[in-house]
């Protein structure tokens, strides 16, 4: 993603299940990557921006592409 894309913040819990943030100021807005510790807990992304967001399992990889991509547009 390059130079251009910011580096994400992370963090786990007690139970090994890993968060990646992305989180810039103009334009304000969120992207939440959460990958569970279990493979029968779906991965969920989560995105904000002003007064809006929602969370929504990745079924593909087209949709993690979608919403990072969404995240870096100004």
């Amino acid at each position: 993603m390059g130079n251009s894309f910011p580096k994400a913040s992370t963090g786990t819990d007690d139970r090994g299940s890993i968060t990646l943030d992305w989180t810039s100021l103009e334009p304000e807005r969120t992207v939440r990557l959460f990958c569970p510790f279990s493979a029968e807990q779906p991965v969920d992304i989560y995105h904000h921006a002003k007064n809006e967001n929602a969370v929504e399992d990745i079924a593909s990889s087209s949709t993690l592409v979608y919403w990072l991509q969404w995240f870096n547009k100004i």
